[in-house]
């Protein structure tokens, strides 16, 4: 249980490093940090993968344990996580994570939001998304 937690903030942490090195890295070759090539998001694996496989391990961890229950504050960092990942998704291919996008093969497969998320609350697209997912 502790070691999906773990897992969990490695992502977020890993998220973090390769965007520092990205800023690292701009700064050396002078270019401007907020600007980026969206596909480089895609390291190593998609960003609709991530997103995929990070809602997979919540629904693994609310079949396989009663942590979501016991320690219900996970249940908000797992939300705002996925927000973070919904984020990145729609910065990489310019399209809302929901409904028929996530369906689309050309993003790869998508599942959709757990339910013990809650709705989203990202303040750029939350009503947005609100009004898709119903």
């Amino acid at each position: 249980m502790i070691t999906l937690i773990f897992i969990v903030v490695l992502l977020l942490a890993l998220l973090v490093w390769a965007y520092s090195r990205h800023v690292a890295i701009a700064k050396k070759v002078g270019q401007d940090a907020k600007t980026f090539d969206v596909k480089e998001l895609d390291f190593a694996k998609s960003i609709a993968k991530r997103l995929d496989e990070h809602r997979e391990l919540i629904e693994s961890i609310e079949a396989s344990t009663s942590l979501l229950t016991d320690k219900f504050w996970h249940v908000g960092h797992l939300a705002t996580q996925d927000e973070f990942l919904m984020k990145f998704f729609y910065l990489r291919y310019g399209v809302l994570p929901v409904g028929e996008t996530i369906k689309q093969s050309q993003f790869g497969y998508v599942r959709s939001r757990p339910n013990v998320l809650g709705k989203c609350g990202h303040p750029d697209f939350a009503v947005n998304i609100n009004v898709l997912m119903g």
